[in-house]
């Protein structure tokens, strides 16, 4: 048999290491590996180069972790979702906080506020811009300059969002309201001012003498003759 050249046998190796060979040509670069040194490095080098298939075990390991990462993943990232929705959230409550919730009381103004007796009962009209609300006291007992009398106190108010922003968003304007004081017979004088009812119903000293000492704050616009 006519003897094969190494150049041969190295094309041949790599089929022959993937065992792609018929049994023949096996047989024929075994014998020829078998007295060739040169030609066997290089079968050795080529076998230490193959990347053998992943086992079936180390697959389902390594798919695992994937999944447990993928899940962590996906966990981590709703968790931010929801944080970042929380503190958008806040953000929007904070800032309608300050727009709304703060009460400025409207300063008293005789061409915007006026009263009016009507069937046995007290108003006032307000005719001025948008307003947020109203806080007022009906007609209560108080002791004044040693003097018990009958009085009824109110303030209007807005707020940063009636002052500030409705008007250039909204053509719509509350510029006109009627409040009820109580029925005029009972009503001896009328002040208009700002005061905090929960400060004066704390403590020790009654309602009643807290709203005294607050008159001298507000503003006299009614006293019977």
């Amino acid at each position: 048999m006519k003897e094969i050249s190494c150049n041969i046998i190295r094309d041949i190796l790599p089929l022959y290491v993937d065992e792609a060979v018929c049994e023949e040509t096996k047989e024929l670069v075994e014998e020829h590996l078998f007295t060739c040194e040169d030609c066997r490095k290089e079968a050795e080098m080529m076998k230490k180069s193959v990347v053998l298939p992943v086992h079936e075990n180390v697959w389902k390991l390594e798919q695992a972790a994937l999944k447990t990462w993928k899940n962590k993943w996906l966990t981590k990232k709703v968790k931010i979702g929801v944080l970042s929705v929380l503190a958008t959230l806040g953000v929007l409550a904070g800032i309608y906080s300050g727009l709304v919730l703060p009460e400025l009381c409207i300063p008293y103004d005789s061409s915007t506020f006026s009263l009016k007796e009507e069937d046995g009962n007290l108003y006032v009209e307000y005719t001025g811009d948008d307003f947020g609300g109203t806080v007022g006291i009906n007609p209560i007992s108080v002791e004044k300059d040693g003097k018990t009398h009958n009085v009824v106190c109110f303030y209007y108010y807005d707020n940063p969002w009636t002052r500030y922003i409705k008007p250039h968003i909204s053509s719509e304007k509350e510029n006109f309201d009627r409040m009820l004081l109580g029925k005029t017979a009972e009503i001896e004088e009328v002040y208009y001012g700002e005061f905090d009812l929960m400060e004066l119903k704390k403590d020790e000293t009654s309602f009643e003498e807290r709203l005294a000492e607050e008159l001298d704050s507000m503003e006299e616009i009614y006293k019977i003759k």
